[in-house]
This record gives C-alpha cells, structure tokens and sequence, in this order.
C-alpha cells in the first residue's frame, strides 16, 4: 500500500469528472478527509476502459 502523500498522481477523466488518478493501491489512512478515494477496475480486456468503480470509506 502507498502513501497517498508521496504518490505520483495523473489527471483523468471519470464521468465527467477531473480526478487524480493513480494506478497503485493506496492506504486509506493517508488520504486527506476532503478527498474521496475509489477503486476502478478496467476491463476484462485490459483495454484501459474502466468499467466499475467502488468508493470505500
């Protein structure tokens, strides 16, 4: 699990939303209270399309 302050994040595109993306697990612990955090998981293709995202507090 990574630290969510020493993570390299990218700029994406989910529903219409800008989000930092990173492609590592994070630890939940790290992430800063105003922020929400999700899982994605990309398709069974692995076209890089995601397909289902989860919020986990």
């Amino acid at each position: 699990m990574e630290n969510a302050g020493k993570e390299n994040f990218e700029l994406a595109m989910l529903d219409d939303y800008m989000v930092l993306y990173t492609g590592s697990r994070i630890d939940r612990n790290t992430v800063p209270e105003n922020l929400f955090c999700y899982d994605v998981r990309h398709d069974d293709d692995c076209q890089g399309i995601a397909c289902e995202k989860r919020w986990l507090p």
